[in-house]
């Protein structure tokens, strides 16, 4: 009988252990992303790249556009202002300024390239 009463009283104590040990922890998000399209005339740009500058501090990340004319830069501080200049060769360079980011939630920017304009003179 005390021995029922011993395991009854460790698989009980055990019970709090189990569930603490099998609740999930959630980490708190401290950095943002920007992702996002550059595209010219509707067709997607490959090969551009991309400047991310945070404002106050002057820091840089950079990317670069898929075929599909997709990039994604992601570690970026909470907040801002940012500014985002896209170059590609051939188009006019694009800036996009006073970016605020938020914890955890990309911030999505759709660029438009305008090609170079060419005079030819003879």
């Amino acid at each position: 009988m005390r021995a029922i009463k011993i395991l009854l009283a460790a698989s009980v104590a055990s019970v709090p252990m189990v569930v603490a040990l099998a609740t999930p922890a959630f980490a708190q998000e401290t950095t943002s992303s920007v992702r996002g399209t550059v595209e010219a005339a509707g067709a997607p740009v490959a090969g551009a790249d991309v400047l991310i500058t945070h404002t106050p501090s002057g820091t840089v990340a950079r990317a670069s556009t898929s075929a599909d004319g997709v990039f994604s830069a992601s570690g970026l501080r909470i907040g801002g202002p940012f500014t985002v200049e896209v170059t590609a060769p051939g188009f006019e360079t694009a800036q996009v300024t006073d970016i605020f980011l938020t914890a955890g939630q990309p911030f999505r920017l759709p660029v438009e390239l305008n090609a170079t304009e060419i005079i030819t003179v003879t």
